[in-house]
């Protein structure tokens, strides 16, 4: 949600994924800042997540970017 209530990504998410990420212009960005009328959200999610500080290094892909170990059990 910060693209559209602060302009651009938060800083966590730049630091972690950079170069995935595209980048807005400064035009962009004003555009994108308070562009909403209404937000809905529902989120329903069947995994617990722990922190995991920690990756291989030369494992990174996709799955790893947020950093979180996925499980269906609660610990």
């Amino acid at each position: 949600m910060d693209p559209i209530t602060n302009g651009d990504y938060p800083h966590i998410m730049d630091s972690l994924i950079r170069n995935k990420l595209p980048k807005f212009s400064e035009e962009e960005s004003k555009l994108l800042k308070g562009s909403f009328d209404f937000l809905g959200l529902n989120y329903y999610n069947a995994l617990y997540a722990a922190y995991a500080p920690q990756f291989n290094s030369g494992n990174k892909r996709y799955s790893t970017d947020p950093r979180v170990n996925q499980s269906r059990k609660h610990n």
